[in-house]
């Protein structure tokens, strides 16, 4: 379990700086329009109050990391990171980077995808927005390979395709002969 995020007066240097893919940004770094919500599918039926509400799963927080440079040094350290950020087009897709931040460990978000980097220059700053995705991808589904090839069948005790014409998946309203039972085993099951 991660450690607890500090109270921000007890430590504000750890919430003034952020770590994105491994390194610490130079600079002031804050984390702002985090948003933590979860899908929801709401149906309402005409002529009547309130609705029905079904949870439809989560939904990855979008943020940003506002940086704000205004030192040489802090500049030169930029200047080094700054391709790590925004790497040169092709085929793949840039991979999520490891984030931290005590805002962000607060809701345990560890890893973002880099949607957009906004630098802006005024007066004696340069400020750098990170926008920012929570990365949490969909579960991998664990479907194992049908026997079958994905046929369906009337039977899936024997075997026995559908009948033409019939309804896959249950007894009722086919037109074709029912399926044998399979034939009961003659050997004993040992323990």
């Amino acid at each position: 379990m991660p450690a607890t995020p500090p109270f921000w007066n007890d430590s504000p240097e750890s919430w003034d700086t952020a770590i994105v893919g491994g390194v610490t940004l130079p600079g002031l770094a804050r984390i702002d329009g985090l948003e933590l919500a979860s899908k929801w599918d709401v149906k309402e039926a005409p002529g009547t109050d309130g609705a029905t509400e079904s949870y439809q799963g989560y939904t990855p927080a979008p943020f940003q990391i506002l940086l704000r440079m205004w030192e040489r040094e802090q500049w030169v350290a930029f200047l080094e990171l700054a391709p790590r950020f925004r790497p040169k087009p092709g085929k793949n897709a840039p991979d999520p980077v490891d984030v931290v931040h005590p805002e962000l460990a607060v809701w345990g978000i560890t890893r973002a995808i880099i949607r957009k980097l906004k630098p802006k220059k005024s007066d004696d700053f340069y400020d750098v927005a990170f926008d920012m995705l929570e990365y949490f991808p969909q579960p991998k589904k664990t479907a194992a390979a049908t026997p079958n090839g994905g046929k369906t069948f009337w039977n899936a005790l024997d075997g026995s395709p559908a009948p033409v014409g019939g309804t896959a998946g249950g007894r009722s309203g086919g037109s074709g002969p029912q399926p044998k039972p399979p034939a009961p085993s003659t050997g004993r099951l040992k323990p």
